[in-house]
């Protein structure tokens, strides 16, 4: 099952949605750059994820990757279905969204991200 991970990049002024695939050792994560053989992860999403995410300028917090290890970790452990684990999904990308909006915005940033 292919999940959604949706977040909003200001740099760019549009979201982004990453394809992420539970699989035996971690996420697979599926995006424009990624080539279809690559994208394998471990349970923290390391590295596809992270490199998606600063490729597109989208600032994210910075215990992210526990938060995925976290939730692959009760997913399997707890047999979650598809619907509980997209949920807890729109909640961490819910909360990048919030990292990246409240980001400094400011004439002195807008070279930084």
């Amino acid at each position: 099952m292919e999940y959604e991970f949706e977040v909003f990049s200001r740099q760019r002024g549009q979201n982004y949605v990453y394809a992420i695939e539970k699989i035996d050792t971690g996420w697979k994560i599926k995006h424009i750059r990624i080539n279809e053989n690559d994208g394998n992860s471990d349970k923290q999403g390391d590295p596809f994820l992270f490199k998606e995410l600063d490729h597109d300028s989208i600032n994210y917090p910075a215990h992210l990757g526990e938060y995925m290890e976290h939730l692959w970790d009760q997913a399997t452990e707890q047999n979650m279905n598809d619907g509980e684990i997209q949920e807890h999904l729109n909640n961490l990308a819910n909360w990048c969204q919030i990292v990246e909006k409240k980001s400094p915005n400011t004439q002195f940033w807008t070279d930084y991200k």
